[in-house]
């Protein structure tokens, strides 16, 4: 979580994978609403891509939910121990 301060530092730092993987394929649309694979993620219909300069996350459809709801409880207490 800490990539976006470390690129700042005028040290040099290494990061032993920044990004997905490169595929040499070529990407062609073939089909619409159908399981894919991403950056050796699996992707299903409906699911969920969160992205920031920390990386992207992949958050299943069925999980969704329940995860932004833990994600403003955590954000709250964040900003509360900030503000202590």
């Amino acid at each position: 979580r800490d990539s976006p301060d470390i690129a700042r530092y005028t040290m040099p730092a290494y990061h032993a994978r920044p990004s997905a993987p490169t595929n040499l394929t070529l990407h062609q649309a073939i089909a619409l609403n159908e399981p894919i694979g991403c950056g050796d993620a699996p992707v299903f219909p409906g699911d969920v891509i969160v992205g920031d300069a920390e990386g992207v996350i992949v958050i299943p459809a069925h999980l969704a939910d329940e995860i932004a709801d833990e994600a403003v409880e955590m954000t709250a207490f964040e900003d509360f121990v900030q503000e202590q």
